[in-house]
């Protein structure tokens, strides 16, 4: 009896410990594409930029949208990558586009950066920084 005990147990540490390892190997990936973008100082904090982007993704189970800032490339544009974490690939998922959204405040860029753009796995949307 106490056998059998253990070996459940052990059976389900195993279990949980596949599918923890199967969550962590799914990274971030970038968002299908990117539909629009808006960058404006906080309100009530002019110090700080809100950013804010609408996409989609190819299906359902994609998780926990962001906007992932990447150093500049150019000296006026702020370059940021939209990505959420994919469905597991044996998961059962809506196969359909499907709209995501993602909000990222940070502090304000010097003054020579004027433009911030977004970019997804299929395209890259700009937006004038509004001061």
């Amino acid at each position: 009896m106490k056998r059998r005990i253990a070996s459940a147990v052990g059976a389900l540490l195993v279990a949980g410990a596949s599918l923890a390892a199967a969550s962590s190997v799914n990274p971030p990936k970038p968002v299908y594409r990117v539909d629009s973008v808006s960058a404006s100082a906080a309100p009530g904090a002019p110090n700080r930029l809100v950013i804010q982007a609408q996409g989609a993704v190819r299906s359902g189970g994609w998780e926990n949208a962001r906007l992932r800032v990447k150093t500049a490339t150019k000296a006026d544009t702020m370059i940021i990558v939209f990505v959420a974490i994919p469905p597991a690939p044996n998961a059962i998922v809506v196969q359909a586009v499907l709209p995501v959204k993602a909000t990222v405040t940070v502090p304000m860029p010097k003054v020579s950066v004027t433009t911030v753009k977004i970019a997804g796995e299929t395209n890259s949307v700009s937006a004038k920084i509004l001061r």
